[in-house]
């Protein structure tokens, strides 16, 4: 069973007087300054109660698409936890594009890279067996048996 995290024990927990909005907010201006094409935003809650921010962008005619959880709060302080995430995507993707400058879009926001079936590399490993995976990027195998030679 996965151990919950809980928003509290996190960075960015009350560090900020600044919405959740104003932080999405200079995300969107962060992504336009850094020739991201931002296609669409949300902020949305399951019947469960788990909440989530998704930012779906273009850089280099790559499509991305971040979904950020907003973690449960032990105090059922909800609002800051909002906050955090919305913090906590913000700066993600600033690093995220700084990196991007030296080793390009598509490398420094690999995990959410979208495929063509609307899936991310990320979301699509979760369900692609690694029989999938070309071999040259699974780990060299070694052959069983005597290696001829000396070793001393």
């Amino acid at each position: 069973m996965k151990k919950t995290t809980y928003a509290e024990n996190l960075n960015y927990w009350k560090t900020s007087n600044a919405s959740a909005d104003a932080w999405m907010e200079k995300t969107r201006t962060l992504l336009k300054r850094h020739k991201g094409e931002l296609k669409s935003e949300a902020y949305g809650r399951d019947s469960n109660g788990n909440a989530a921010f998704l930012v779906e962008f273009e850089i280099d005619g790559d499509a991305f698409k971040v979904v950020w959880p907003v973690l449960p709060s032990l105090t059922r302080n909800v609002l800051t936890a909002k906050i955090q995430a919305a913090t906590m995507i913000h700066h993600d993707i600033k690093s995220r594009l700084i990196a991007a400058a030296v080793l390009g879009a598509r490398s420094a926001f690999f995990a959410y890279l979208q495929l063509p079936s609307g899936q991310t590399i990320y979301e699509a490993s979760l369900t692609t067996p690694l029989s999938g995976v070309p071999k040259l990027l699974l780990p060299p195998t070694t052959p069983v048996g005597v290696v001829e030679g000396e070793w001393e």
